[in-house]
């Protein structure tokens, strides 16, 4: 698994690659909260084109960052 992550034009785009499970899901969130704190986004935009995987402990956290 691995993250990208974007900040332009009040935005951050995270560009998710890989698999996510509940080895990494905590690690990709501490990524993506820490650039939400330093730039303080209007938006956030998750791209999940290019996960070839995903299992339900990741689930949680995306219903967390929708709230």
């Amino acid at each position: 698994m691995s993250v990208k992550i974007i900040n332009e034009d009040n935005k951050v785009i995270a560009l998710l690659s890989g698999e996510i499970d509940h080895h990494n899901a905590k690690s990709l969130r501490q990524d993506i909260d820490f650039s939400l704190r330093e730039n303080q986004p209007e938006e956030l935009i998750m791209d999940f084109s290019e996960v070839g995987f995903m299992d339900s402990s990741y689930k949680k956290g995306y219903e967390t960052f929708r709230n």
